[in-house]
């Protein structure tokens, strides 16, 4: 299973519908967002893991970090505890590198969706620890969270967004979304 199909069933269920029911939207549309958002943010991820002008150890740390792995493994816990924002937007400054990035991303996915950009926005720090914290997941997973060397871990994470090894995941996550929005 892959990363983006890995984060969107963690997002699936309950959790979409304790989201729509926060936000007053329906569980349809906050799939669309979330399935629109996730590939999104893994696309900075990946971005900042190939940018060799980006010191990539922060990102790392917050993916390994077991308090980050355990939003990702009950990611219901992103809709009841508020202090889960906080961490969402420490990730976020990580990943996107300026609060401005964060906001274009936001309006692209609400453009994208027809979602209000205010509701992305405040979406945003609620998914990054749910995204990360499954990265560290993968990456765990591959052995290479134990070691300290950094370029083996950037090197596995960067195999895990790309699956087919053509520089970008965007055409990997249109199909992924596309199983999403038809289960």
């Amino acid at each position: 299973m892959g990363i983006i199909d890995m984060i969107l069933q963690n997002l699936s269920g309950d959790v979409v519908g304790k989201i729509a029911s926060q936000f007053g939207a329906n569980e349809g549309e906050i799939g669309k967002v979330l399935a629109t958002l996730t590939p999104m943010l893994t696309q900075e991820v990946k971005t900042k893991l190939e940018d060799p002008n980006v010191d990539s150890a922060p990102i790392l740390e917050k993916a390994t970090d077991p308090e980050i792995q355990q939003i990702a493994e009950n990611p219901q816990k992103v809709v009841e505890d508020e202090s889960i924002v906080e961490k969402g937007i420490d990730i976020l400054s990580y990943v996107t590198g300026s609060k401005e990035r964060s906001v274009e991303i936001a309006s692209a996915v609400a453009e994208e969706t027809g979602f209000d950009l205010s509701y992305v926005k405040k979406l945003l720090p609620i998914i990054a620890p749910i995204v990360m914290g499954n990265l560290g997941k993968m990456l765990g997973s591959s052995g290479e969270a134990q070691t300290n060397d950094i370029k083996a871990q950037e090197s596995s994470l960067l195999s895990f967004l790309d699956f087919d090894n053509d520089g970008s995941i965007m055409d990997d996550v249109m199909n992924i979304a596309g199983k999403f929005f038809r289960s």
